[in-house]
């Protein structure tokens, strides 16, 4: 799923605005605190350790945090990443790359 910046679900987003998006299969955290086991409550921050790349609609988008989703369970991750200010209005793809895999196509963020 996709939460808009001003916090709605799976709504057209403005380019230049921040979404996150949420996923499991991320692979390990860097830094995970005490007891990060799957299937407890994410605790705190911690980094994905494999790089993560996104594109919107073609376009790279600039990550600004990648890893654990705080309040959520441990193996959901989620990854705050800004919007091409160039994205066009329209439905535009969404490719995450973790450490060199590409998540499945046909994920898509409606742009306004």
């Amino acid at each position: 799923s996709v939460i808009d910046q001003d916090g709605s679900i799976n709504a057209p987003a403005p380019a230049g605005s921040i979404v996150t998006l949420y996923g499991t299969g991320g692979g390990a955290l860097d830094g995970a605190p005490a007891g990060a086991s799957d299937g407890n409550l994410a605790r705190g921050a911690a980094r994905l350790a494999g790089t993560v790349h996104v594109s919107i609609g073609g376009r790279d988008a600039p990550v600004l945090y990648a890893g654990a989703a705080p309040g959520l369970v441990n193996g959901v991750f989620q990854i705050n990443v800004q919007v091409p200010g160039d994205t066009t209005s329209g439905p535009a793809g969404i490719i995450v790359n973790i450490g060199g895999q590409d998540s499945p196509k046909g994920a898509n963020l409606a742009i306004r």
